[in-house]
């Protein structure tokens, strides 16, 4: 039996194409007309001879042009957040609230806090004499009632904690006082009040939600250091 062998098929060569890039005399970048919208000067490259900025709009909001929300101005940004009223006739601030449980406000137009008790002292009572602090007689932190407000030195704020029983270090070490500093929980009944073995006291209520801030710090930090 004599063994044929297969001869190789030549393969198939293309042909060269012109280089369009190359081609001299010849414009070949896509041309657009200008968005249909009045006053938008940017290229109709969506639908409808809109841009991508007004197609994006018209289905995100039915038109292409959505009335822009008002400016408010700061007062108006308190009336609008809002706070609750306790039985005890606090103010509690709905907004941002720092660790300590003072309610803040962001400054507009500029990039940091105002906080609110001394401006709802402002605003209701009067400006604050130069060198002078808002001291709540209600030793509430969040609250912003006015009439649970009033001015003071440094001196009279250091001496109201310690008659308040907020005054927690060194030998002098006193109990919690009548609510939570950080969230404003109420203190008066005894099973409220954890109690730990080297004297320190801690709010019954927050335990829970200081755990549950931590898992979350925690998860936030692992998913960053896994991208």
């Amino acid at each position: 039996m004599i063994e044929t062998q297969k001869r190789p098929r030549p393969r198939r060569q293309s042909r060269p194409g012109p280089n369009h890039n190359q081609l001299s005399g010849v414009d070949m970048a896509k041309t657009y007309s200008t968005c249909t919208i009045d006053g938008c000067s940017k290229d109709a490259k969506a639908a409808k001879g809109w841009c991508w900025e007004h197609y994006a709009n018209n289905r995100r909001h039915g038109t292409p042009t959505p009335p822009k929300p008002p400016k408010l101005t700061l007062s108006e940004k308190i009336d609008r957040i809002g706070w609750d009223v306790t039985e005890s006739g606090c103010w509690e601030w709905k907004g941002r609230r720092l660790p300590s449980g003072y309610g803040t406000i962001a400054n507009p137009g500029k990039s940091s806090w105002l906080y609110l008790h001394r401006l709802m002292y402002e605003r209701y009572v009067g400006p604050i004499p130069e060198g002078l602090l808002i001291r709540h007689k209600c030793d509430n932190p969040p609250c912003s009632n006015p009439e649970h407000l009033e001015t003071g030195t440094h001196t009279d704020n250091m001496r109201d904690m310690v008659e308040r029983g907020r005054h927690r270090g060194g030998r002098n070490r006193q109990p919690l006082g009548a609510r939570c500093r950080k969230r404003g929980h109420d203190l008066t009944t005894e099973d409220s009040v954890v109690r730990f073995s080297d004297g320190k006291e801690k709010c019954r209520a927050c335990l829970p939600l200081d755990h549950a801030e931590s898992r979350a710090r925690r998860f936030r930090g692992s998913s960053a250091a896994s991208r």
